[in-house]
């Protein structure tokens, strides 16, 4: 047989096998064998959901006992409420589906890896279960429906003929109709998969980021199985509603971790194998008995979790070239399985011991802690994307405040980024009062705790509590905003009408600057309740550690403030200290900025400007000197020279009036005179620039009246 046709026979071989239990089982006529088999072809369903979105898309997810539940509960609720279940049995696919498009965005276009996603899609199937479970009593009706808590919806109207209400299907057409649909579902797949869809998305499984780089937006792709993978569930739950009755079980943890083996016994990259393997544990568990009714198997929750995260992490597959890092957890993820394992070997060890009360106890906490900690990570994700995607500068809303207030963007991401963390400060303490709970410490005990600290902490005289921090905050606040304000006035305004120069101007403006933070702080200070005599203890805790280990700092700080009072040096002059040579940029707290004249910065210690050899171009006059030195032979006239080299002068622009420029004889030799000509520019920056266009003007003269130099 040619290789081509194995998948031809291997689908004929399904659809002959499918065909045969569709037509045969309930020819045996037995009631019982119809109805568990029915819930062997709806969890065979859910198998091949998983099998599609974890086999073939690399998509881990736990959350398909979420889509299961829900598929279950919106048919029951629809249809009491409906009495027709045509439409009910519509809302029990796409509900699902369209609750997995709402969990599959965030979790894509957040980049959340496979594990993490994993945890949240477990994560989201606990939460539908702890919910359910609390909802007995009237007030959780909806419409005619009760969801009945622990108890659930046990009284599920049957499937009826399509229009016709009273005409329910009997446990045969069930049962026909989930085997027809596992086989129209498993040949959808397959077709799918054989689509440039299908292959793309094997692609993203061996290797997202090369699919990514042939341009699929992978996030899309992934959304989209798992959204099919989402319906498929909810249709799995639809149908074993119709068998059993719809309770939270559908939701437990139990479904979760069975999912997951049927597909890892069935094997990944294959849509038979979970269906069989999903099958063959059914029958396995009916015959043998459910292991959590063994009394004493508490802590079989937690060691399934603990044991199938362990497996994924050996089954994601890396990529065929080797290029992709290897897949690992994170070190928190570490850290918790490794917790998780301790809490799974003292449950295993209470159950050996006989403490079988301690065993259930501590394999609940482990499950609880897991369920917490996962919701409050996805909470504290959502929300800093939410915060940050809305508020931030390139958000709708932080546009309109840039765009309105003038804001600059960076102040309006550093705004969004502290609401964020504000906001998941709340969700991390929501996350440890419900970790408390089963503890004994209620809800109420730890936000009064927390109260008692907002009302702040008592040390001595002072109270830090977080009004008066904030009060201090805002003063400061508004203190900084006023100097600035001042400060920007005194320089734009006040002091260019002076006589001050540039360099005094900054001096001047810094020196304001200075003075008026340290009034900024000492207000911060009072305000929070430290008085003068408190700041006096400050400053001499400060001396003692300045008498250690600060006094560079403060020789330098001291040493800036003397060059701003005393100004040897000012922003602007041009001066040499050691093997720098450049313009005074700035003077700062602790250092001076030198620009040199290849456009790099030096920062000079300010005690160097002050202890040490500075020499300083412009500080008396900030004239420069040209001088130029040329040798002509022994035979030239030197009348002639003298004139052309001051005529040259006295014509250049740069060259002031005012001292003139001279000309003298530098020296006399057996063959030639050396003249030395100077004439003086506005700044010494002037001085090479200037320097070399009088040469070539005085060269093109020379040539011109045929006196070559000597």
């Amino acid at each position: 047989m040619k290789p081509s046709m194995l998948p031809v026979v291997g689908n004929l071989a399904v659809l002959a096998a499918g065909l045969a239990v569709l037509f045969g089982l309930p020819a045996l006529g037995e009631t019982y064998l119809v109805i568990n088999s029915t819930i062997f072809a709806a969890f065979a369903i859910l198998a091949l959901s998983l099998a599609l979105v974890w086999g073939y898309a690399g998509i881990l997810c736990f959350g398909q006992a979420a889509f299961f539940g829900l598929g279950g509960y919106t048919y029951a609720v629809a249809a009491i409420n409906m009495g027709d279940t045509t439409i009910p049995a519509v809302l029990a696919v796409l509900l699902p589906a369209l609750f997995a498009a709402l969990l599959g965005y965030f979790m894509f276009w957040g980049r959340i890896s496979d594990v993490y996603l994993g945890v949240i899609t477990l994560t989201v199937s606990l939460i539908f279960f702890r919910f359910i479970n609390q909802t007995a009593g009237e007030q959780w009706n909806i419409g005619d429906a009760p969801l009945g808590g622990f108890n659930g919806i046990p009284a599920t109207p049957i499937l009826n003929w399509p229009g016709r209400p009273d005409e329910q299907l009997a446990p045969e057409d069930i049962f026909s109709l989930t085997v027809g649909l596992l086989l129209i579902a498993y040949f959808c797949c397959k077709a799918l998969l054989a689509t440039s869809f299908g292959r793309v998305i094997v692609a993203i499984r061996e290797n997202e980021t090369r699919a990514e780089l042939l341009g699929y937006d992978t996030r899309v792709y992934k959304l989209a199985v798992f959204v099919i993978g989402g319906g498929l569930a909810g249709l799995s739950g639809l149908l074993f509603a119709n068998s059993v009755f719809v309770s939270p079980t559908m939701f437990s943890l139990p479904v979760s971790g069975q999912i997951i083996i049927w597909v890892i016994i069935g094997g990944l990259g294959t849509l038979i194998g979970p269906v069989i393997g999903c099958i063959l544990m059914q029958f396995l568990t009916n015959y043998l008995g459910t292991l959590s009714q063994v009394k004493g198997f508490g802590w079989v929750d937690p060691n399934l979790v603990l044991g199938v995260l362990l497996r994924i992490q050996r089954l994601q597959p890396l990529a065929d070239a080797g290029d992709a890092p290897p897949v690992h957890f994170r070190p928190w993820m570490n850290v918790a399985v490794s917790l998780g394992w301790i809490g799974n070997a003292v449950a295993f060890l209470g159950l050996v011991a006989g403490y079988v009360a301690l065993s259930a106890f501590v394999g609940m906490q482990v499950i609880w802690a897991v369920m917490v900690a996962a919701t409050a990570w996805l909470a504290m994700r959502f929300v800093d994307d939410l915060v940050c995607t809305v508020l931030a500068s390139r958000g709708a809303a932080g546009r309109r405040i840039n765009t309105r207030f003038g804001i600059e963007p960076r102040l309006v991401d550093r705004a969004a980024v502290l609401l964020s963390v504000a906001l998941r400060a709340v969700v991390a303490l929501a996350a440890l009062i419900a970790l408390a709970m089963p503890w004994g410490a209620g809800g109420t005990d730890l936000v009064d705790r927390s109260m008692q600290l907002l009302r702040g902490i008592t040390i001595g005289e002072l109270v830090l509590s977080p009004r008066n921090i904030v009060r201090a905050l805002l003063v400061f606040a508004g203190a900084s905003l006023l100097l600035h304000l001042f400060r920007r006035w005194l320089e734009r305004r006040l002091l260019p009408t002076t006589r001050m120069d540039e360099g005094m101007r900054a001096s001047v403006a810094t020196l304001v600057g200075y003075a008026g933070m340290v009034l900024a702080i000492a207000m911060a200070l009072a305000a929070i309740g430290v008085g003068l005599e408190r700041i006096a203890w400050i400053a001499s805790a400060l001396s003692v550690g300045i008498g250690f280990g600060l006094q560079a700092i403060v020789q330098n700080f001291i040493s800036g403030l003397i060059l701003l009072a005393e100004r040897p040096v000012k922003v602007g002059d041009w001066v040499v200290v050691g093997d720098a040579e450049g313009d005074i940029r700035r003077i700062n707290v602790r250092a001076t900025e030198i620009q040199t004249g290849d456009r790099t910065t030096v920062l000079v210690p300010n005690s160097e400007l002050i202890t040490k050899a500075v020499r300083n171009r412009t500080y008396a006059n900030a004239e420069g000197l040209v001088k130029i030195q040329l040798p002509m032979p022994l035979s030239t006239d030197p009348d002639r020279v003298r004139d052309l080299l001051l005529e040259v002068f006295r014509e250049h622009p740069a060259i002031l009036e005012t001292p003139a420029p001279s000309v003298a004889i530098d020296n006399i030799t057996n063959d030639r005179i050396v003249f030395s000509a100077s004439g003086y520019v506005p700044s010494p920056r002037q001085a090479s620039a200037t320097r070399s266009a009088l040469l070539f003007e005085i060269l093109r003269r020379l040539r011109a009246q045929e006196m070559p130099p000597g």
